[in-house]
């Protein structure tokens, strides 16, 4: 179920013939930006999706429902994890043969250009194009000159099948995320940088690049992602589109408190 304008819905029963998904999507930059970027403007309201992850997501809105007369545009490694096999009319497995391993993600246009394969392929079939924009990694060259360790499909396989160790439970990440919660996300960073302990995640991006920085790349995530969609769009032939996202997202990369997460739902016909 999603909430849009305090009015709950299910998400496969409304109409719409092309359903573009930005991962980890924030509503009040979403509205910041899309008008300087997107061709067509459409309607946009103000939503919640209930989840704070995209597994919560499928499991709220997409599994068990009747999804046979949808294609869906996939760059979740971790998706045939997830929901069956047979969930779908078919499964672009974008990931399988369009991940970039300089970035460790999957870019934009290689998700719009699989959903224009698809829309031209099956014309009368409903397509859900999940990005994985603007959800980090961050596609500004300044992140990647610090990034120390590339995300890859196979590194991701290995951790799920537990083949390699999950680093984000080690005792360090404890105690930063206990850190974080007395102190909040900068001064519990701040104090870490102080005592010469070098801080994870989105921590250790904030030591070398700061929070104005880590805003302004998700915007720029935002946008490129945007930008890309301007083709689906222009190739829609009248088809009824809606952006939205599976959960918000925190500058701090922690998990976002759902009560208080907002999404867009911009309806665009």
């Amino acid at each position: 179920m999603i909430n849009v304008n305090n009015d709950e819905i299910n998400l496969l029963e409304e109409e719409w013939d092309i359903l573009i998904i930005l991962d980890a999507c924030r509503y009040d930059t979403f509205e910041e930006v899309y008008k300087k970027i997107l061709k067509r403007k459409g309607e946009l309201k103000k939503a919640k999706t209930f989840s704070n992850g995209t597994k919560e997501w499928m499991d709220g809105n997409i599994k068990g429902m009747d999804c046979s007369d949808i294609i869906y545009i996939d760059p979740i490694i971790m998706f045939d994890m997830w929901l069956p096999n047979n969930t779908f009319f078919e499964v672009d497995r974008v990931w399988k043969y369009g991940w970039n391993y300089y970035y460790g993600t999957i870019l934009p246009r290689q998700m719009t250009d699989s959903a224009l394969k698809q829309m031209k392929k099956h014309p009368n079939k409903r397509i859900i194009v999940h990005y994985h924009q603007p959800h980090p990694p961050f596609l500004d060259p300044a992140f990647r000159k610090i990034v120390k360790n590339i995300v890859t499909p196979e590194l991701v396989i290995n951790i799920m099948s537990g083949k390699v160790e999950n680093k984000t439970n080690d005792l360090s990440n404890c105690i930063q995320r206990q850190m974080m919660r007395v102190l909040g996300s900068e001064r519990a960073w701040k104090c870490m940088i102080k005592l010469g302990i070098e801080p994870h995640g989105m921590g250790y991006t904030y030591k070398y690049l700061g929070m104005d920085k880590i805003i302004e790349a998700y915007k720029q995530n935002m946008m490129m992602a945007l930008n890309s969609i301007n083709r689906i769009i222009s190739k829609s032939n009248g088809s009824k589109i809606v952006i939205s996202s599976d959960h918000s997202y925190n500058f701090d990369g922690t998990k976002t408190r759902i009560r208080k997460a907002y999404v867009p739902w911009l309806e665009i016909n």
